[in-house]
């Protein structure tokens, strides 16, 4: 897919970060766009912003990814009001830290819940409508270079990135196998400077764990490390739709942990222990 005038991205996790990004550039193509989020007010606002500069036909809607209802309506007022679907951003993402039997089950299943199973329903959702369009599109999933490279410390953010690059390549599988129109990118992205850090501040106050001192240390060195050394999301945006042109499955944004990943699975068929090595030097 080339041409982007005219089409419509739906975009999850849109209001901040990453999602932000791809939602400035889809409309800086011409792009219409359906924009979901669980913070109203920053979704209104990039509407607002959106409008103001594109002029672009721009619909939001409040959305919790993890409930498959909510995820449903989203896909609803997006076929009812373009009647079709050519991009789909399966974006939206969460991260806690701590240790992995510090972090209690709901914890898991809060970031389990928008991380992977945000994508399951983005895909159960709006999949089967689009495949019947006969028309290209395609479907993104944001993974991680998390979900190729483990880390401490983020351990159910590393389970779940895992699981969306792994779905991501069945369902580009089982989608050749369909001989379907629809293509699958995943995105894989290394430090970019977003919120993801304070992710929580979207999570019901009674459900937000209590922090410790060291938690809170280790937030904020996240927190500075993303903003001193993350990469912009208008550039992550940029790499994003150029693979989109080029057909492309694989979308690394910082390619340099290209030889990370070929070592470990070298590694790994030598069957030896694994070894770590930080991801960003904060």
């Amino acid at each position: 897919m080339q041409d982007f005038e005219g089409k419509l991205a739906v975009i999850t996790g849109a209001a901040s970060g990453i999602g932000k990004g791809l939602a400035e550039k889809a409309a800086c193509l011409g792009m219409n766009l359906v924009l979901a989020d669980v913070d109203q007010a920053g979704l209104d606002q990039l509407r607002q912003d959106l409008v103001a500069a594109h002029d672009a036909a721009v619909e939001v809607r409040l959305t919790d990814v993890s409930d498959p209802e909510e995820v449903k309506a989203l896909a609803d007022l997006a076929f009812d009001r373009f009647g079709s679907v050519d991009l789909l951003f399966n974006n939206a993402g969460v991260m806690i830290n701590g240790m992995s039997w510090e972090n209690d089950l709901r914890d898991w299943n809060w970031v389990m819940g928008v991380n992977l199973n945000g994508v399951v329903n983005g895909i159960k959702s709006f999949l089967p409508r689009m495949m019947t369009q006969g028309t290209q599109a395609r479907i993104l999933n944001t993974g991680s270079i998390s979900g190729f490279l483990s880390s401490p410390a983020i351990s159910i953010y590393s389970a779940s990135k895992h699981a969306v690059v792994s779905l991501s390549e069945s369902l580009k599988f089982e989608l050749e196998l369909a001989r379907s129109k629809v293509g699958v990118s995943v995105i894989c992205p290394g430090a970019v400077a977003t919120q993801i850090a304070d992710a929580d501040r979207n999570r019901p106050e009674n459900e937000r764990p209590l922090e410790d001192t060291e938690k809170k240390a280790m937030k904020d060195q996240l927190r500075q490390g993303l903003l001193a050394v993350g990469m912009d999301p208008a550039k992550v945006a940029n790499i994003v739709f150029d693979a989109i042109g080029k057909d492309k499955f694989w979308i690394f944004t910082h390619p340099e942990y290209l030889t990370r990943i070929r070592e470990e699975a070298e590694a790994v068929a030598r069957q030896e222990n694994p070894v770590y090595q930080p991801l960003v030097d904060m």
